[in-house]
């Protein structure tokens, strides 16, 4: 790479080169600001750059919130599976309650019932 002294006969390539990797060092400010006065794109980049720092702490916070929605919905989501679980759950032994009392109607035990259907016998009295 040709050196940063002689940045008016380096190619844009070079230059975009050098700015990448000095934007951010404080000691080599001069050497940016000689490239974004003579390169329109890097004096873009830069403002960018510069709009971007000064907005880290917004972004910071902006992400925080984000972290903090998607936390909240991840934990909703899972409460409302943990809800549709423990209701299928209840509803399947509801379920095997009322046919072994059916199944009782027909001639068949409490315990018959109960170990057909795979319930407690104390739930069939």
């Amino acid at each position: 790479m040709k050196r940063e002294n002689s940045i008016e006969k380096n190619t844009a390539l070079e230059n975009w080169a050098i700015f990448l990797k000095d934007a951010d060092n404080p000691k080599k400010s001069g050497i940016i600001q000689k490239l974004t006065e003579t390169e329109a794109g890097l004096m873009n980049a830069k403002q960018s750059l510069s709009s971007i720092s000064a907005d880290r702490d917004l972004w910071v916070e902006q992400f925080r919130q984000e972290m903090f929605e998607r936390d909240y919905r991840s934990g909703i989501a899972a409460a409302e599976d943990r809800g549709h679980k423990q209701g299928l759950a209840e509803g399947l032994e509801k379920g095997k309650i009322s046919f072994a009392k059916k199944y009782m109607t027909m001639g068949h035990t409490a315990e018959e019932a109960a170990a057909f259907f795979e319930i407690d016998v104390k739930l069939l009295k």
